[in-house]
């Protein structure tokens, strides 16, 4: 189950840092944008199912880590949820972008979005960690540190296109 989570979480930055070095590029062609998207999250299952055999094990949860696992990722979860039902389809799954005239533009300060900046980037993290935390592989301890090291970035291109696009 491990690896489900990460093969549908890791891609994610990969996509925003795509979608921003060259908008303009999938601007004009949307549809490749979601094939490549498409291609990759193929291409992360089938590579994460064989290294979550493989990964040595990094450390054996204890009770209260696999509990407070579970707990990580249910949070991580409802946050990606209220992202997505506050967003809408359009905006969560990058439509507003790349079709910016099919969509209300302007900056959400409501729902989950009122107390957190990046609700579903936020969630993903502590669905990574959690997960982590819930087996103690070593291949899911080098996600978080892949997906906490990017998220900043993704954050910061996004924020710029944002601004951008509402300011047009």
């Amino acid at each position: 189950m491990s690896w489900i989570i990460v093969a549908i979480i890791v891609p994610v930055p990969l996509f925003h840092l795509w979608l921003h070095a060259i908008l303009s590029f999938w601007k004009k062609k949307p549809l490749l944008f979601y094939i490549f998207v498409l291609l990759i999250w193929i291409g992360t299952f089938l590579f994460f199912k064989p290294i979550d055999v493989i990964s040595p094990i990094f450390f054996t949860p204890s009770d209260i880590l696999i509990a407070f696992g579970f707990i990580l990722m249910s949070i991580g979860a409802i946050l990606v949820l209220s992202s997505i039902i506050t967003l809408g389809l359009k905006r969560f799954f990058m439509w507003a972008v790349l079709y910016p005239q099919s969509v209300q533009q302007t900056r959400l300060i409501s729902g989950s979005f009122k107390f957190i900046p990046h609700p579903a980037y936020t969630g993903y993290l502590l669905v990574a960690l959690g997960n982590f935390l819930l087996s103690g592989k070593l291949y899911l301890a080098l996600v978080f540190i892949f997906l906490f090291a990017l998220t900043p970035i993704m954050i910061y291109f996004e924020e710029k296109e944002l601004s951008a696009r509402i300011h047009e």
